[in-house]
């Protein structure tokens, strides 16, 4: 059925929770804050290499829909909802194309892992030291450049590398990329409440969190491996977890921090932080001999 444009915004404003609101004063804070959100350029710098967005929306209603979503996403104090936050953060995300990261991860049984990543593109460092309960240490470094991943595992008096191409199931998409997807698919299967305020590496962020109660059945199970593998997310047959909690901390409208824990069908946690987005950073690959030849 179609429908006019008076009849269009007359629906809209049903929909609006704050239509028994009084409007703030003119001058007043909350009038100048709503006023600059609903006013201010988010046009971003086109960036090479990405898709363009699809501009198929008519300007009347691009200019409709801001001034609705201006005065929704605000709350008294002018700070962003959390879903709002969270799907700027996902916007924004997109463009970050360099990064360094920390990474722990915890499992019932006492094992621990502790990984170390700096990464640009597609072509990234991980360090992994992996901590038994038993007391057993283990080594390895993880280098993709070019599409060739050297491998090196140490051992007490000696290392070992290996070099190959990369294997595509074990690919990762680019953080951005895949921060960004991930983002997405949380607002679209679940409510998303924030936390309160924290601190990280300086930088002020808002903590945000939401539960998926099944994963393999969520929009996260349809995400490719490559991008839920930046937060251990591979929702598979013998990796099946439930009641996912999933934590974020969102600062400068990028992603400071995630955290991803269950209980079932055993307890593990994964935690890593994110900074030096955009940094100036360049992954050299290990100079030879290999173990192994680079195969074609």
């Amino acid at each position: 059925m179609v429908t006019s444009d008076e009849e269009t915004f007359g629906n809209l404003d049903l929909l609006d929770p704050t239509r028994t609101n009084h409007p703030p004063a003119a001058g007043s804070p909350r009038y100048e804050a709503i006023l600059a959100r609903v006013t201010e350029n988010t046009e971003q710098s086109p960036t090479s290499g990405r898709r363009p967005s699809r501009q198929w929306i008519g300007a009347g209603a691009v200019a409709a829909a801001l001034v609705v979503i201006g005065l929704l996403a605000l709350r008294p104090d002018a700070r962003p909802t959390a879903e709002a936050a969270v799907i700027d953060a996902a916007r924004s995300m997109r463009q970050v194309s360099s990064l360094r990261a920390t990474l722990t991860i915890e499992h019932d049984s006492g094992d621990h892992s502790d990984v170390d990543i700096t990464a640009s593109g597609d072509d990234r460092r991980i360090v992994q030291e992996m901590l038994g309960a038993d007391g057993g240490n283990q080594r390895y470094r993880w280098i993709v450049a070019d599409g060739i991943e050297y491998s090196t595992e140490y051992y007490d008096d000696r290392e070992e590398t290996t070099a190959a191409p990369l294997d595509p199931n074990y690919a990762l998409a680019p953080f951005g990329e895949a921060s960004a997807a991930v983002i997405s698919a949380l607002v679209e299967e679940a409510d998303i409440v924030e936390v309160g305020d924290d601190t990280l590496r300086g930088v002020d962020t808002v903590h945000y969190r939401t539960t998926v109660a099944d994963p393999r059945q969520s929009a996260l199970a349809g995400l490719p491996r490559a991008q839920l593998g930046w937060f251990d997310l591979l929702f598979e047959d013998d990796y099946y977890r439930q009641d996912v909690q999933i934590d974020v901390w969102v600062g400068d409208n990028v992603i400071h921090r995630i955290r991803v824990a269950s209980e079932r069908p055993r307890a593990q946690v994964f935690e890593a932080d994110f900074f030096d987005f955009d940094a100036d950073i360049t992954i050299t690959p290990p100079t030879g001999p290999f173990a192994r030849p680079i195969e074609d």
